[in-house]
């Protein structure tokens, strides 16, 4: 998971962090929203939030109770602005409200794990519509390709006449859906999406293959059904979680590997802390229970500025935070990745690791 997006959250500091349950799941569901809010209203007030920030997270959540129904809601704000809100695609495996240094970004990174930047493409043989998503399921806005009308169809047109309609019919299809496949190839030239998930009856999806780029073309999982139906959310949302679960075990087995081999990988709490310090760390690794655990380390003023204990820190002093989010912030900070995997499938017994751009004497 890129963490790029996540930068703004920490322009400031201390912040406020609010995480909520916003699903409706019946008539009284407004209601249920609106006292769940209130109860982390009170949590934030009796953790020292100033009265602007209470109220400016309380803004964005009134806004979901006639509003479009989400599974939760991400913000983090300070005393003069809202720095980040973020949708979530399921519902958050904890309901939290804290003022601390940092913001408390772990149930983006559980989310973010599952969730993977993707392209939807329905074809069918009049043209398409593109669909774009972020790395959290953002939804990016909508391309919507129709071609030339005529001839669309195969009929028994007879006489000498019928072998060129036919193929007037094949040279429309073949056009509606390379308009759709130039849209698909100029998006992923732009920025390459983790998937891109192709929904249509065979023969468009056939000729919508034929004209990707290769680049396109290898990110491609077909739903074979009629073009002119929009394929559920929940085939789409299939299709993704089987990707980001292949992606997630390719992860980890490279940093089993980079582990093992003693050279380009760092295992455990103090080593990941340390590559982490020198901006080593290309992907960073966290176990399941290391996200909610309540490790602690410390931070610096500077962002790579993290260590298990002060006497690491550069600075030689610093404050203590929950481990997710001292480890987080170095990691906006030097451009890694992360991803959220089983504790079991991790080396070392921290729940966490890490695979190095470089390696050098002090690594180890």
């Amino acid at each position: 998971m890129d963490l790029d997006f996540l930068q703004p959250a920490y322009a400031s500091t201390p912040v406020a962090t609010v995480v909520i349950d916003t699903g409706k799941r019946d008539e009284s569901g407004a209601q249920e929203l609106q006292l769940r809010w209130r109860a982390l209203a009170e949590r934030l007030e009796a953790a020292g939030a100033p009265e602007p920030v209470v109220e400016r997270c309380a803004a964005e959540v009134e806004e979901l109770v006639d509003g479009t129904v989400l599974a939760g809601l991400l913000l983090v704000a300070d005393a003069d602005r809202l720095l980040l809100r973020q949708e979530l695609v399921e519902p958050p495996a904890q309901e939290d409200a804290t003022w601390e240094p940092l913001p408390h970004l772990a149930e983006i990174v559980r989310q973010g794990t599952r969730t993977l930047s993707h392209i939807v493409v329905t074809v069918d043989r009049m043209g398409g519509v593109v669909r774009r998503y972020g790395p959290m399921s953002d939804d990016l806005g909508d391309i919507g390709v129709t071609g030339g009308d005529w001839p669309v169809k195969k009929v028994k047109a007879g006489g000498w006449s019928e072998l060129r309609y036919q193929n007037a019919v094949e040279n429309t299809w073949e056009a509606n859906v390379g308009d759709v496949a130039h849209v698909v190839n100029r998006l992923v030239q732009a920025a390459p999406p983790h998937l891109i998930v192709a929904a249509g009856d065979s023969r468009a999806l056939s000729l919508l293959r034929d004209q990707l780029s290769e680049p396109a073309r290898e990110l491609v999982r077909e739903i074979d059904h009629a073009g002119d139906i929009e394929p559920t959310s929940e085939a789409v949302w299939q299709q993704v979680l089987e990707v980001a679960a292949e992606q997630t075990t390719a992860i980890v087995d490279e940093v089993r590997r980079a582990v093992g081999q003693g050279s380009d990988g760092a295992a455990g709490l103090d080593e990941v802390c340390r590559a982490l310090q020198r901006s080593q760390v290309d992907t960073l690794v966290l176990g399941e229970s290391f996200v909610d655990a309540e490790r602690i380390v410390y931070v610096g003023t500077v962002p790579t500025d993290v260590a298990v204990n002060e006497d690491g820190l550069v600075e030689g002093k610093g404050k203590g935070v929950p481990a997710v989010d001292g480890l987080l912030r170095a990691a906006v900070a030097t451009g890694a990745t992360v991803s959220v995997a089983s504790d079991s499938a991790l080396p070392g017994e921290d729940g966490c690791a890490a695979t190095l751009r470089y390696a050098d004497a002090a690594t180890h």
